[in-house]
């Protein structure tokens, strides 16, 4: 898996052909009498993230892929941009999302787009959804395999997690920009 936008998977070999990352730093220019502006540094700018996502059925129903991006684009919610290695780069918006179909069929079906995704930097209060630490799960309290009483059993009727929820549980959570 190469990265995980909110509860959104984005594998290498499952379409992502190309990762661009830019930071930018907000400088005032004040106007001098006879002589050049000074410049007056304000802050750090926001960080911004384009990712290209090539879109086959061989790695996914396109259409339902790109439904899931307009969906979360729509929500105007920010949502955790964590990397396969579990390095959390922080909490992003979608700030624009196009698409250029390559392939489809007769009656319009994608077979295969090209899509581009913007992500901007949010740093307004945001709260990561949190993995459910140990073995029970409390949406099993009253069932029969909580009256089993068995972790071990109980785990073994649980599906195992999803590598979004593996990853997600993993991520660093350290913030790497030295302020």
């Amino acid at each position: 898996m190469f990265a995980i936008l909110g509860d959104i998977e984005f594998n290498v070999a499952g379409g992502i052909s190309g990762m661009e990352q830019s930071g930018s730093a907000d400088w005032a220019e004040h106007a001098r009498i006879q002589g050049k502006p000074l410049l007056e540094w304000i802050g750090e700018g926001l960080d911004e993230c384009n990712l290209t996502i090539e879109l086959h059925p061989v790695l996914g129903d396109p259409e339902e892929r790109l439904r899931a991006l307009r969906l979360a684009k729509s929500k105007h919610e920010p949502l955790a941009f964590v990397m396969g290695s579990g390095e959390y780069l922080g909490a992003y918006v979608i700030g624009s999302l196009s698409n250029a179909i390559r392939r489809s069929t007769a009656v319009g079906q994608i077979k295969a787009a090209t899509v581009q995704l913007n992500l901007k930097e949010y740093t307004g209060a945001f709260t990561r959804k949190a993995a459910r630490a140990g073995l029970l799960d409390p949406a099993l309290s009253g069932t029969s395999a909580a009256a089993a009483g068995s972790p071990g059993l109980i785990s073994k009727l649980i599906p195992a997690p999803s590598t979004t929820q593996m990853v997600l549980g993993h991520a660093k959570t350290r913030c790497l920009r030295v302020t």
